[in-house]
C-alpha cells in the first residue's frame, strides 16, 4: 500500500513539472510529424507510446532488482560486489555533495560530438516511417530521456 500511495503522490506532485519540462517537447514532435493525422490522434499516439514505454522501463528495473537480488541471495560471491557498489555510490554521491560540481571528465566535450546536435541516421529519415510511426517511436523511446523524476519512479518501481 505503501508503494501504491507512492506512486500516486510522485503522479499528482509531478504533474507539473512534467508539463512544463515535456510539454513543449511532445508539442514539437507532433508539429514535426505532419502528416494526415490529426493533432489530437498524434498526441494520443505519442502518450500512449509513453505509458508503455514507462510501464517496460518499470518492469524492466523490478525485474533486474528481483533479478539480482535473488542471485546475491543464493551467490555468496555476489554480496562483496553488491556491498561494493552500494557503497561506491554512497561515496560518489557524498564527494558530488560536497564538491558541488560536475566531475571534470563529465563536463568535457566528447571527442565523437555532443549529445545534442541531431542524429542523422538512414533508419529515422522522414521517408521511412509514417508520421504517426515517428511519433510513436519518440513517444517509446521517451524513457531513456535523462529525468530525475522519471528515474525516480523506476527507482520505486525497483522496489
Amino acid at each position: 500500500m505503501t508503494l501504491m500511495a507512492t506512486g500516486l503522490l510522485m503522479g499528482l506532485v509531478g504533474s507539473p513539472h512534467c508539463a512544463g519540462m515535456c510539454g513543449a517537447a511532445c508539442a514539437g514532435i507532433i508539429q514535426r510529424a505532419g502528416g494526415g493525422r490529426s493533432a489530437l490522434q498524434q498526441t494520443l499516439v505519442l502518450l500512449t507510446s509513453r505509458a508503455l514505454s514507462y510501464a517496460a522501463g518499470g518492469a524492466l528495473a523490478a525485474e533486474s532488482l528481483a533479478m539480482l537480488r535473488a542471485w546475491s541471495e543464493h551467490v555468496v560471491l555476489l554480496r562483496p560486489f553488491w556491498v561494493l557498489m552500494q557503497s561506491a555510490a554512497l561515496v560518489l554521491g557524498l564527494w558530488l555533495l560536497i564538491q558541488g560540481r560536475v566531475p571534470q571528465r563529465s563536463a568535457q566535450k566528447p571527442a565523437v560530438g555532443s549529445a545534442w546536435q541531431p542524429i542523422e541516421s538512414p533508419v529515422l529519415t522522414r521517408s521511412m516511417f509514417k508520421p504517426w510511426g515517428r511519433v510513436a517511436a519518440s513517444g517509446a523511446l521517451w524513457v531513456a530521456w535523462p529525468c530525475g523524476l522519471l528515474h525516480s519512479a523506476l527507482l520505486v518501481a525497483s522496489i
